[in-house]
């Protein structure tokens, strides 16, 4: 993926970017909160900045990530890009258009887990209950009645994350975001397959970023 590339695929998803041969960043006024990607003319690395509405008056910005392969750079800026999409769009107005199924609420119970997904169409081998796993899914891990925790497995189901332990309802709401993420991306990565945006799948770590 290039930088030009980048900028037009998520303007093309209402995701308002600008590029420059050296930038890669919202269309913003100063006075917010935003991320940017930029080269470093000294040290000729990529990096990725928060960029802090508080001290943006004294040239303030926090690097959160650096990259020796301007690709990679730009291909960790687009995926980062999609998780705040993918939440905005479908994750967020699922939950507040059927909250008779009390996804992120307290009363949330496994059942309104699987009534989510069913209603999302989102096949069973995106996820998974219990000791069964299966490659690039999400699996729900109980600890004892009241506690769970959440696994991404990637490809040759390796381990690619693992949540704390948290309450069921918090378990069951990060397997609901995190399930629909991966079905989400998956659906994204197969269209830009299809119009030769990319020409490969996108890894584990990339998987990662969008979930995390």
């Amino acid at each position: 993926m290039n930088i030009k590339q980048v900028a037009r695929l998520l303007n093309d998803i209402g995701v308002e970017t600008v590029a420059t041969d050296t930038s890669l960043g919202p269309d913003v006024d100063y006075g917010v909160n935003y991320y940017m990607l930029k080269l470093n003319n000294e040290t000729g690395k990529w990096e990725f900045l928060f960029m802090q509405r508080e001290r943006q008056n004294s040239g303030g910005k926090n690097l959160i990530k650096s990259f020796d392969d301007e690709a990679e750079a730009i291909k960790y800026y687009y995926l980062f890009q999609l998780n705040p999409y993918f939440f905005n769009h479908y994750i967020q107005p699922f939950e507040l258009n059927n909250n008779d199924i009390n996804i992120g609420e307290t009363n949330c119970k496994i059942e309104d887990l699987k009534a989510a997904f069913k209603r999302l169409k989102i096949d069973n081998t995106y996820y998974s209950f219990g000791r069964e796993i299966k490659e690039r899914s999400i699996s729900l891990e109980q600890v004892n009645k009241n506690k769970s925790y959440v696994i991404f497995n990637g490809e040759n189901y390796k381990q690619v994350f693992k949540t704390p332990i948290m309450d069921n309802w918090l378990a069951y709401y990060a397997m609901y975001k995190f399930v629909y993420y991966l079905y989400l991306l998956d659906l994204h990565s197969n269209r830009l397959l299809n119009n030769k945006e990319i020409s490969k799948i996108f890894t584990d770590d990339d998987y990662d970023v969008v979930l995390s």
